[in-house]
């Protein structure tokens, strides 16, 4: 049996980055490391104790830290196309954590029918929950 092993390094990511071409120049969202995590979390949250009218300033600081897009730049474009940026940065990472997760499911349910043949496991869709209405 081949030895599996999952070979990362600190300069490439398994997951392709987000990219956004303003005027011309490619500007690609940093690497989704635990500091730069924490950062955008940081800046999320004080984005959400913020007044309706007051998100956009904590928008313009999330782009620029997450794809470097220098403030003079992002003060040209219209504010809905800035919202948008950030918008396709949240929900590419959303899809990419689902299929993530919808791997490593795949993968789980695999090792057990392979450990356990003629265990069953029911898909999400026909899964019937406990105390659920009939």
């Amino acid at each position: 049996m081949a030895e599996e092993r999952l070979k990362l390094t600190a300069q490439e990511s398994l997951y392709p980055p987000v990219k956004v071409e303003v005027e011309g120049v490619v500007y690609t969202q940093k690497k989704m490391t635990r500091p730069v995590s924490e950062k955008l979390s940081e800046i999320e949250e004080r984005m959400g104790k913020a007044a309706r009218d007051d998100k956009l300033p904590f928008i313009y600081e999330w782009i620029e830290f997450a794809f470097g897009i220098p403030s003079k730049i992002l003060d040209t474009l219209d504010i809905r196309e800035v919202e948008d940026i950030n918008v396709a940065a949240k929900k590419d990472f959303q899809k990419t954590t689902q299929a993530r997760m919808a791997d490593m499911l795949k993968d789980f349910q695999v090792k057990q029918a392979a450990k356990n043949p003629e265990l069953k496991i029911p898909s999400a869709k026909n899964r019937k929950r406990p105390g659920g209405k009939k």
